[in-house]
């Protein structure tokens, strides 16, 4: 099995509308999941924001692992600070069979300091 949990805030670069994803992973035995994160966004008005981005970790058993996922800007304008939501899909397989969950909710945005 796998149990996923991000945190409640990520940091944006304005720049370049990337946003790094962090939080937690725990396997019920060691393994090399793949993690896909997906940002959506709107401010206001302007055109809905999104983003993307995914990451292969090792996950020891029954050890939560933590995890830093670069999610690069798929839209014009790209992400910024403010609220927004986030879906994560983790996938792993071992010797034994395959398995996959998800997490998702609100996320907050909060720019990176320079």
């Amino acid at each position: 099995t796998l149990k996923l949990a991000y945190d409640p805030q990520a940091v944006v670069d304005e720049q370049t509308g990337t946003a790094v994803v962090t939080g937690t992973i725990t396997c019920s035995r060691t393994t090399k999941p793949t993690i896909t994160a997906n940002i959506g966004q709107q401010l206001g008005n302007s055109a809905y924001r999104t983003g993307s981005g995914r990451r292969t970790v090792l996950c020891a058993a029954k050890t939560p692992t933590r995890f830093s996922i670069d999610v690069a800007s798929t839209s014009s304008p790209g992400l910024s600070d403010g609220p927004a939501s986030v879906k994560l899909l983790a996938t792993g397989c071992d010797a034994s069979g395959c398995t996959k969950t998800s997490a998702g909710g609100d996320l907050l945005l909060v720019r990176k300091l320079k």
